[in-house]
């Protein structure tokens, strides 16, 4: 009965405290205990057990009562004074005495003078005109987390968890905020000032640099570093302190990412050029845009670049238009057409001067712009990009060209070149795994017997040229002091076949005429030789055994000179 009247006596205490503190959420760490809460709470029994052995004594009930903060929480780091034992509310009202006391105090600004480099006092600022705030509803919720509460079970169980916390400071919810913090510091310190870049030109065709102007170095303060400083200083000021604080705020020189001496020293590392219809329209203007944007981008050492924050906003005002483009493995028209070949391009040349690739992938059919698992896809509607790294020591220079009247696109890395003399590297692929294209053929009434044109057929309103799809992996050899070494870049990447349908005469007669342009469609002349005439499907189940032998033989030669390997020989059936 004694012990229901202190359960009831804790609770009376614990009501009168939460309606007298209106500011302080206590109804979360005093939920109201109901009679049968409180009839059915634990009674240690404290009668003697009559056994043969010797017993240890019943445990001593813990002093435990609802809304009582426990543990290891602390106002300051410098603070050995802990809260255990006080409510919630004057948890809080210590922690708003405290803020009080420290955004009264004054803190000494000392900064760095440029002209000695040393650290000179700049002149005073108290805490609150530095941006030191309070985080109330934070400080409310790290007091909760240390608020014992419910029964004695509950709260002994709760008390066993916290024993196994580390400390916890209250000044932890003073935040300092940065803009507050700049403005109140700035007027007491020199003037900043930005770093001036070398200035230079390159030519686009040789990668020959020639400098113009020398750089000048800048000055800057650590802000960031004198930010966290502050927060320190916060954290381990003693409670009641009279003494003035001290606050550095360093500075120092800025160096242009692109010097004089990086200028002079600037080298072709990777060097790749690719070709393009010079009457493709529109989908010129999308890779000029690139070209344009691309050139004379500098990237620091370390530095993660993306090929479309390089080009920016695919629209109109920025030089996009629409164009025809791969998506899922389709040919449609949307704008930025054809920006994957400058970016093929410039993935090749980065290859050559062995650059960090951090994101790649290839299109869903393959394309022609260096050899399968060399090209790279983006595509700016669903984020698809290319990154890469600048792993040197220096920075890298990208210089973009494109010569619209004769079709080439070129892509240089300049930089300093840092690899031994006898360094080389080359790469190959390794293709398996071939599918050939679905062609169909639609008959043109209209056309004559004999007829020998080709066209295009619009299927599904793309157009496309037909072509197998299959699986590769690329290889970079390094040869160095006369050893060497392979290295996987690219691995299982699968290019999807691309199905064509062709126009031809009552006769079926028809040339197939394919884009030079792709060793992968260049072969199919010899495939498609075979056709039995039908419009339909091609059917390979009707060929003879000579005739697949026959095939495999020229596909072999035909591909072998592109650098593919036709993993198919004598009568052995391929899809």
């Amino acid at each position: 009965m004694k012990k229901l009247i202190k359960y009831a006596s804790v609770i009376l205490v614990g009501a009168a405290l939460i309606a007298g503190a209106a500011f302080f959420p206590f109804e979360r760490f005093f939920p109201a205990l109901t009679p049968t809460e409180s009839e059915t709470a634990p009674v240690i029994e404290t009668e003697a057990v009559v056994t043969t052995e010797a017993t240890e004594p019943p445990e001593t009930e813990p002093p435990y009562e609802a809304g009582t903060v426990y543990g290891n929480i602390f106002l300051t780091r410098k603070s050995d004074a802990s809260l255990e034992g006080l409510s919630p509310e004057e948890a809080f009202y210590e922690l708003n005495a405290l803020s009080a006391a420290i955004f009264s105090r004054s803190i000494q600004i000392r900064g760095t003078d440029p002209s000695t480099g040393y650290m000179t006092l700049r002149g005073k600022r108290n805490a609150k005109d530095l941006g030191i705030t309070l985080d109330r509803e934070g400080a409310k919720e790290l007091i909760a987390r240390y608020v014992l509460q419910g029964t004695q079970e509950k709260m002994k169980a709760q008390a066993e968890e916290l024993d196994q916390l580390d400390p916890v400071y209250l000044s932890d919810c003073l935040l300092v905020d940065e803009e507050r913090f700049l403005a109140s510091v700035s007027p007491l310190l020199p003037e900043e000032k930005e770093a001036v870049e070398a200035g230079y030109t390159i030519d686009p065709n040789s990668g020959q640099a020639t400098l113009l102007s020398e750089d000048e170095d800048g000055y800057a303060y650590q802000k960031a570093a004198a930010l966290e400083d502050l927060s320190w200083l916060v954290g381990h000021w003693a409670e009641g302190g009279k003494r003035e604080a001290l606050l550095d705020v360093n500075g120092g020189p800025v160096k242009a990412v692109v010097t004089g001496e990086d200028v002079q020293n600037f080298a072709v590392l990777g060097d790749y050029t690719t070709t393009f219809d010079t009457n493709a329209g529109e989908r010129n203007k999308n890779l000029l845009a690139c070209v344009t944007h691309m050139n004379g981008t500098v990237v620091a050492p370390g530095q993660i670049c993306s090929a479309l924050d390089m080009y920016g906003e695919v629209t109109e005002e920025n030089g996009f238009v629409g164009a025809p483009t791969m998506i899922g493995g389709q040919h449609v028209l949307d704008i930025g057409g054809g920006m994957c070949q400058p970016t093929s391009t410039l993935y090749n040349a980065l290859l050559l001067a062995e650059m960090e690739i951090i994101y790649r992938s290839n299109h869903s059919m393959y394309v022609n712009y260096g050899g399968p698992s060399r090209d790279a896809m983006v595509y700016a509607k669903n984020g698809s990009d290319f990154r890469f790294r600048n792993c040197k020591n220096t920075p890298v220079v990208v210089v973009s060209s494109i010569d619209l009247q004769k079709g080439s696109l070129n892509v240089k890395i300049l930089g300093k070149e840092e690899r031994p003399k006898d360094h080389q590297i080359a790469f190959r692929w390794e293709t398996w795994d071939y599918v050939m294209p679905v062609v169909t053929r639609t008959v043109d009434p209209t056309a004559p017997i004999g007829y020998t044109g080709y066209e295009r057929k619009v299927i599904n309103t793309n157009e496309q040229w037909p072509q197998c799809g299959f699986k590769s992996n690329l290889y970079k050899v390094t040869t160095e002091g006369g050893q060497s070494f392979e290295t996987l870049i690219n691995k299982n990447d699968v290019y999807h076949p691309a199905n064509s349908d062709f126009l031809c005469a009552p006769d079926f007669t028809v040339v197939v005429k394919f884009n030079p342009d792709s060793p992968l469609t260049a072969y199919l002349d010899v495939y498609y030789a075979w056709l039995d005439g039908t419009p339909s499907n091609v059917n390979i189940g009707k060929w003879k055994s000579a005739d697949i032998r026959a095939f495999n033989e020229r596909m072999k030669s035909l591909m072998a000179a592109e650098g593919f390997v036709w993993p198919y020989s004598g009568t052995k059936p391929f899809r």
